[in-house]
């Protein structure tokens, strides 16, 4: 089939696979989904590789090679959207792999807007701002996994692992806004996240965590963000080994309890963020365990100056482990 639109129709009540042959798709006004149809939907592109300043102008037409590209020409506001259930009904099992998701409108918001849905996984994708067309929005975010939980709805157990992401952010999960419903135990590894500038404030962090509990964020490379990655309401979650690049605050806390944040953090921060920190920790932070690496590759710029420069946390019941 021509439309990956046709082809969900077309499949059966229970769900089931489509699979994307190389080439442009356009979804219009956005590719819609009922909560309770789940679809695996399989590209061709492999998209976990190194991605140097200049590919959007060397490779062509992605990194990785051809592929299947999803795109609109009708300023949807996100590429793929989730459709309300029926009542009390339940929602699992969403998944996208070897795709490319293109940015060619900055009214493109969302490339994945997952409302309520469980279990859904996003894997070798690649998100592009087309550079042609201009840039993405500047708080573009590649996936946005939450719950409105208008009948006591879940959005929980998400895996978002080795994918690229260039121009925007990588993950919104949780409720940005309004009341915080359950947001349990994603696991988000290994992904390579490129943006734009770190000094566009207004641009979202690459990872961003809402109301979670029991999260996992690890391995991911981040860079050219203001901020890296941000917890905000959360408990019980850890970061690990995460690291990157011009990154002003690689790890942000708010109102975040009883975590593990253990990030590698990024290079050069006296040579080109004179004021970059590795943690940062508001006033209803506390009870967490923050590990500030002490690594050094025989120059000091090329990591933190002592946990003095590293961190700033605003409470000091919270227990670190770093080098004076």
């Amino acid at each position: 089939m021509r439309s990956l639109q046709a082809a969900y129709t077309a499949l059966p009540s229970e769900g089931g696979t489509i699979l994307a042959a190389p080439g442009r798709y356009d979804v219009r006004g956005g590719l819609a989904f009922d909560r309770t149809k789940p679809v695996w939907i399989v590209g061709t592109v492999k998209a976990h590789r190194f991605v140097t300043s200049n590919a959007r102008f060397t490779d062509s037409p992605y990194p990785a090679g051809n592929a299947a590209v999803l795109f609109t020409s009708a300023h949807a506001p996100s590429l793929v959207t989730t459709n309300i259930p029926a009542q009390g009904a339940s929602s699992y099992g969403f998944r996208f792999t070897n795709l490319v998701f293109e940015f060619s409108d900055p009214r493109t918001k969302y490339g994945i807007d997952a409302n309520s849905v469980n279990m859904g996984e996003v894997d070798e994708c690649l998100f592009w701002a087309d550079i042609i067309s201009g840039p993405a929005a500047i708080d573009a975010v590649a996936i946005k996994v939450y719950t409105d939980n208008v009948r006591g709805d879940d959005a929980s157990w998400w895996r978002i692992h080795d994918n690229v992401v260039a121009g925007m952010a990588l993950c919104l999960m949780g409720n940005d806004t309004g009341t915080r419903f359950n947001c349990n135990q994603h696991v988000i590894r290994d992904n390579i996240c490129v943006g734009t500038s770190h000094i566009l404030t207004g641009a979202r962090p690459a990872i961003r965590v809402v109301g979670g509990n029991r999260c996992v964020v690890r391995d991911n490379d981040v860079e050219a963000y203001h901020i890296g990655i941000q917890f905000q309401g959360c408990w019980m979650c850890v970061e690990d080994s995460d690291g990157g690049e011009v990154v002003d605050t690689f790890v942000d806390l708010l109102g975040c309890n009883g975590c593990r944040i253990s990030p590698i953090g990024i290079s050069t921060p006296t040579a080109v963020l004179p004021n970059a920190l590795l943690v940062r920790g508001d006033s209803n932070t506390y009870g967490n365990v923050i590990t500030a690496a002490g690594a050094y590759n025989g120059a000091q710029t090329r990591t933190y100056a002592g946990a003095s420069k590293a961190l700033s946390l605003v409470r000091p019941e919270n227990i670190v482990i770093a080098p004076g």
